[in-house]
């Protein structure tokens, strides 16, 4: 033990030195054997199981009282030491009581405040000489509750988040006096429940049992309920004469039963049809899904619902097996949102005889059904115009058709995840198919369930957008019921595009995504430029392997050149496809692998010298006058 000792003595010849000096001062004089002082750094020893870093609290105490000497960290594991600093001097002889609880701790050992964990521990020892090391054995303050929950369905159960609720306050922290013989509790606020699991998903295989072990706070349970909820579940265990002692583990187990209901098979998908719903009213082509979220227990939609009415029903190889419905006509709900009971039966009759639930109010929703309480719990959510500063959109999607097909897809695993490439900015490359010349895409966006919302035109006189090349940034709009689509037009199959949404802005856009253009020579060709058909004129390749310039005197005339590569069996044409009149600044061209003869008029341009700049990688020609 590491101990700072002063004594206070003197040497004989120092005494007698100091008597023939001055013998009033004889009574200051200590023996040779006068008690230490101990101050400083300091060591217990506290008897337990210990990880790197724990941490115990410690008062000593005498006859004025207990000092508080605050937080000992462990620094050897081996032999449960830990080291601290004193708060006040210890004198050796001298006796002393200490007390140390963990892991934390607020005032004394007569009334001290610690958590409810299961390092809840405390120790003391008494009448310990200051001189000598204490050494005390620590023993649990908590005892430990072990729920078991055991699934007794023939399916998994999932859940995201438990807690375990107690009418006596047992959790989260405690009050106690140990510095007797017998801890004593004291009354002191403390929590009624424990969250055992946050955002966590968990599964719960069928027929299988999972174990939670919780500190609680010891007592006896008289007719008392403890409360296991996993999400929507809650189960009830009664504690009737329960002891729960410190140190002691009491085993309470929770059954999860299967619901009075139609058992819904695997693979059937869960959906909903009727004027409400944001696809056509066509009960085995078109529908809302559900997600599956708890077993076989809960679905959830969250999207679009028109005003309007809805009924759901489970598909299974496309025919309807259950209908859930409305136990009573006229369930409603709107902004407010709401809850209503369901029924859940097999389709034995035709499924529009069955009570529908009505939507008061258009928007965004989240519908839950929970087959566990029969129950159908409706949450509004915004309206269209605020759906992107209320509801974070994590994936977009992109939906291609071409020319020989005649509908869209309507589930995610039909499209084209988009790549999120910034906040609201998503991105996605399609490619026309070698034997296909045009196509239509839709965007379609998941707000967290199976409904995807479109992103149309929004100049319903636009409604077919050309996009040979690349389609200019448009604004668009976000519908469940529109039928109009941006367009893919090329005379080049193969092309590819890549097809950028801004989510915060609004706005939709497409690039012609062409690979760069290799090239060791380009000419020119035409009275419009001074050289005679058949005459070439060899452009200069700059520092840009892909950027080449040349000047030339043009004469403002109605007369064409041509641009052709590495010979006349490569060309590079008007963007338009045809001949075109060349403009100053930039001018957009297409590439095509073999002789072309169409090229640029240039009778707006005025008669002088120009620089000439063709952006192999861009596709474009760029007129500047030289001065």
């Amino acid at each position: 033990m590491k101990m700072k000792k002063i004594v206070f003595y003197f040497s004989i010849f120092a005494a007698i030195a100091l008597n023939s000096c001055n013998k009033e001062n004889e009574s200051d004089i200590l023996p040779p054997d006068a008690p230490s002082i101990l101050t400083g750094d300091y060591e217990i020893i506290a008897n337990g199981n210990w990880e790197a870093e724990d941490q115990v609290y410690v008062w000593h105490g005498g006859s004025k009282g207990f000092v508080d000497d605050g937080k000992f960290t462990l620094s050897d594991p081996s032999t449960s030491t830990f080291k601290g600093t004193l708060a006040e001097s210890l004198v050796s002889g001298t006796e002393y009581n200490w007390y140390v609880v963990s892991p934390s701790a607020e005032g004394s050992p007569a009334s001290c405040t610690i958590p409810v964990s299961e390092k809840s521990q405390y120790g003391k020892i008494k009448a310990i000489a200051g001189e000598n090391a204490p050494s005390v054995n620590m023993l649990s303050l908590v005892a430990f509750a072990k729920v078991n929950i055991k699934n007794t369905t023939n399916r998994a159960i999932i859940f995201n988040s438990a807690s375990l609720s107690c009418g006596n306050p047992v959790f989260g922290k405690m009050c106690v006096d140990f510095t007797d013989e017998k801890v004593k509790y004291i009354d002191c606020p403390a929590a009624s429940q424990s969250v055992l699991i946050s955002e966590t998903e968990s599964r719960l295989p069928a027929g299988e049992t999972m174990t939670f072990t919780i500190a609680v706070k010891p007592f006896i349970a008289n007719e008392e309920v403890l409360k296991l909820e996993l999400d929507n579940f809650e189960l009830t265990y009664a504690l009737n004469e329960i002891s729960f002692e410190a140190g002691k583990t009491v085993d309470v187990n929770y059954e999860i039963n299967a619901p009075d209901v139609p058992e819904i098979e695997e693979g059937t998908v869960l959906a909903a049809s009727g004027t409400a719903s944001p696809v056509a009213n066509d009960l085995i082509q078109d529908w809302m899904a559900f997600q599956l979220t708890t077993g076989v227990y809960e679905y959830v939609y969250r999207g679009w619902l028109n005003q309007g009415t809805f009924f759901c029903f489970g598909k299974n190889n496309e025919s309807i097996k259950y209908v859930f419905s409305a136990t009573d006509n006229g369930a409603e709900f709107g902004e407010q949102g709401g809850e209503s009971a369901m029924t859940i039966t097999e389709a034995l009759s035709e499924p529009s005889t069955y009570n529908k639930w009505t939507v008061t109010k258009e928007g965004y929703y989240e519908i839950v059904l929970d087959c566990y309480t029969s129950k159908l719990k409706a949450t509004y959510l915004c309206d269209a115009a605020s759906v992107f500063s209320k509801i974070e959109v994590e994936k977009l999607y992109l939906n291609v058709k071409y020319n020989d097909q005649e509908q869209f897809g309507i589930r995610a695993d039909q499209m084209i995840e988009m790549e999120k490439t910034g906040n609201g900015v998503f991105k996605a490359k399609v490619s026309v198919p070698e034997d296909k010349i045009s196509g239509q895409f839709r965007c379609q966006m998941d707000l967290g369930g199976h409904s995807l919302p479109v992103i149309l035109p929004s100049d319903s006189d636009k409604s077919v957008a050309e996009c040979d090349g690349g389609l200019a940034k448009t604004p668009f709009v976000l519908t469940m019921n529109g039928t109009t689509n941006f367009w893919l037009h090329t005379d080049t199959p193969g092309h590819s595009y890549v097809i950028t949404v801004d989510l915060k802005q609004g706005l939709i856009w497409a690039n012609c995504d062409q690979p760069s253009i290799e090239a060791s020579d380009i000419l020119l060709s035409g009275p419009a430029i001074g050289y005679d058909w058949g005459n070439f004129a060899h452009m200069k390749k700059t520092d840009n392997q892909f950027v080449f310039e040349f000047e030339v005197e043009i004469s403002g005339k109605d007369e064409m050149f041509t641009i052709h590569l590495d010979g006349e069996q490569r060309s590079l044409i008007p963007f338009s496809g045809g001949n075109e009149v060349l403009s100053l600044g930039e001018n957009k061209f297409k590439y095509r692998d073999a002789a072309a003869d169409c090229g640029w008029f240039v009778p707006n341009i005025p008669a002088g010298k120009y620089k000439l700049t063709v952006n192999l990688q861009d596709y474009t020609l760029t007129v500047t006058k030289v001065n």
